[in-house]
């Protein structure tokens, strides 16, 4: 017999509709994101998955007209799974990235004159944040840890002053730009999401956007001779990144490399029509996201036993 809707079951069952409704727009612009990231560029890359991945965590839509639907019976235990599931997600990553940090400011030395260079560039960025600079063996990759006590580690080899320039450039502009709070809030939506795959996929489009925003602003207004020693770093970076790290970085495969070495050396602006694609693409993804909360079939007939 059915029961009558409960505010949680209600509340659960309009969330159910919309991470239905949200990952299938999710698996269309993951479909296209390649050519997506290649005409228009990571920013709106970036702004799809935050438009994606708010409506994860906001289960209210835009009201529209009532449509036959079919009728979908959901087990009672299922809002409990999922709540459980959420919670240990959260605790297992919370636990992971502190763990990890903690292993490298123990394995780490510290790298004075990389912090020089370090402090040049924050004057320039107008950052009066403390940010050192360590050197660890753990790590194949440069990367900046941490929220209110940040830390650039650099693995343990060697750079050219150049290179050096570029690498604490860019790992600055993401402290700059707070790109550790924007992981955060896609890591938690993916948390809480734990079992959509659709989530976690937008994580890894927004760490793999972030990466291409800043190579973009390490190489604004730069010429190409410039342009090509940043992507040949690119590369060597990319030949060293196979050590695990919590960071996951995204940038190590060889499909997002290449977009972003595309991204540094693309010089051409849109045209008129690549804009129009565009705000079409996104006017139908919010209307796909906001508006639709199912499919039409299954809209506000989820029923719990």
């Amino acid at each position: 017999m059915t029961r009558k809707p409960t505010a949680i079951r209600s509340n659960y069952e309009r969330t159910f509709s919309v991470t239905v409704s949200v990952s299938l727009a999710a698996a269309l612009f993951l479909l296209l994101k390649g050519r997506i990231a290649k005409r228009y560029g990571f920013g709106i890359i970036y702004i799809l998955s935050l438009i994606l991945a708010i409506r994860l965590i906001i289960p209210y839509s835009i009201q529209l007209p009532e449509v036959p639907a079919l009728n979908l019976v959901i087990p009672s235990f299922v809002p409990v799974l999922w709540a459980v599931g959420a919670v240990f997600c959260l605790l297992f990553q919370t636990g992971k990235y502190l763990y990890f940090r903690k292993t490298l400011l123990f394995d780490s030395t510290p790298a004075p004159a990389e912090e020089l260079i370090a402090d040049k560039i924050k004057q320039e960025l107008f950052i009066d944040k403390e940010i050192p600079v360590l050197r660890s063996g753990r790590i194949g990759s440069p990367m900046l840890l941490g929220f209110r006590k940040p830390v650039i580690f650099l693995p343990v080899q060697d750079y050219t002053v150049t290179e050096l320039l570029m690498i604490l450039r860019h790992e600055l502009l993401h402290f700059k730009r707070g790109d550790a709070y924007k992981k955060l809030f896609f890591g938690a939506v993916a948390a809480v999401q734990w079992f959509n795959p659709f989530a976690w996929l937008l994580l890894r489009e927004c760490s793999g956007s972030l990466e291409a925003l800043c190579d973009r602003e390490v190489t604004k207004n730069k010429d190409n001779s410039y342009k090509r020693e940043y992507c040949y770093l690119l590369l060597k970076t990319g030949k060293t990144a196979g050590k695990a790290t919590a960071a996951g970085s995204y940038f190590r495969t060889k499909e997002m490399l290449k977009l972003r070495i595309n991204s540094v050396l693309d010089n051409g602006g849109k045209s008129a029509a690549a804009v129009l694609c565009l705000r079409v693409l996104l006017v139908f993804l919010w209307f796909r996201a906001f508006c639709v909360p199912v499919p039409l079939k299954l809209r506000r007939t989820l029923t719990m036993r």
